[in-house]
């Protein structure tokens, strides 16, 4: 039996990350090994040759059901939904990935959930969400009758309540990168989501304005085009577009991208905003951090019409996770 992981514990037996431009290893059990751009496309490859295997003699270890869930659930889910859930099964396979999941009752679930909720509330309730997804498999597999995390309730989360002030804002755009800086001024003016951001091309630029469609309405836009928004230009975005063309050295099609065209990472984009936030915070300019999404409830809290400049489908969502961070003012009757 070979050794234990010591990192990338998400991943599944036989899968190796190595430093190439095919980074992801599948070792072949006649010998040899093939490399893939990205996991999604390994796994088709892996369940040929070890899924018989695990189903046949090991399918009743979590661990086994981890990696048909990797193979067969995680590829129908869009990219950055893939990479949240590596990152909870990574959480989940130490714990739970040895375990036979006949064993596995709602007690075991209840314990993880107040251990781990003691670092991240919202962590928790997410990586035990993927669990009972990885036991939905056994009991459709006919492996246990009843789900086990069904039975335990979820930790509650409460909104967020950071306050973004214009100082906060100036003392952590100062220190950021141009397309952090960008992408901070794009995300006031216009509430727009990260992933989106990102995700915006060239092309979204047009006579009248900018024009993309939400990546979270992604079902609704399967089936009757997505929900569509459009934003008049404005000095603010203008200065934006114009500052993007700026910063790039190389001719691209994203509004936002690295020196060689290829467009902005959100891992790497969150990397450049947390050391601009630490930088404001050992600079004495900052008193405590705040995440990029909290600009999107900064954006709202000063908008004439937070629930037009959201756009949530349930204007309540809006109350509470946005407009609940600031005391607004209303006048008395006399």
């Amino acid at each position: 039996m070979g050794r234990k992981r010591r990192s990338n514990k998400h991943l599944p037996s036989y899968v190796y990350l190595v430093k190439r431009k095919m980074p992801y290893k599948l070792v072949l059990p006649q010998g040899g090994s093939k490399n893939f751009a990205t996991l999604a496309e390994l796994m088709p490859e892996w369940v040929i040759h070890y899924g018989g295997d695990e189903a046949a003699g090991g399918s009743l270890r979590l661990g086994a059901l981890m990696d048909r869930y990797m193979a067969e659930v995680l590829p129908k889910k869009r990219e950055r939904t893939q990479v949240d859930y590596r990152g909870h099964l990574a959480k989940l396979r130490p714990v739970f990935g040895d375990m036979d999941v006949r064993a596995l009752r709602p007690t075991h679930v209840h314990k993880y959930l107040q251990l781990r909720g003691r670092q991240s509330v919202h962590q928790a309730n997410r990586e035990v969400a993927v669990l009972s997804g990885i036991c939905k498999i056994a009991v459709l597999e006919g492996l246990i009758d009843r789900n086990p995390c069904r039975d335990v309730p979820r930790l509650t989360e409460y909104p967020r309540e950071t306050d973004v002030v214009e100082q906060d804002f100036i003392a952590v755009f100062n220190r950021a990168t141009p397309d952090v800086q960008i992408g901070m001024v794009m995300t006031r003016v216009t509430g727009i989501r990260r992933g989106d951001l990102l995700a915006l091309m060239r092309s979204n630029f047009g006579d009248d304005g900018l024009r993309y469609v939400e990546s979270k309405s992604q079902r609704t836009a399967d089936r009757r085009g997505g929900k569509k928004r459009h934003w008049a230009w404005s000095p603010t975005l203008r200065w934006a577009y114009a500052r993007s063309k700026e910063i790039q050295r190389r001719p691209t099609l994203y509004f936002l991208a690295e020196r060689n065209g290829d467009p902005v990472k959100p891992g790497t984009f969150s990397k450049r905003f947390r050391a601009a936030v630490d930088k404001a915070i050992a600079d004495g300019d900052l008193s405590a951090g705040f995440h990029f999404r909290d600009i999107r409830a900064m954006s709202a809290n000063e908008a004439d019409n937070p629930f037009e400049l959201l756009s949530h489908a349930d204007g309540s969502v809006t109350v509470r996770n946005y407009l609940n961070r600031r005391a607004r003012t209303t006048r008395p009757v006399r």
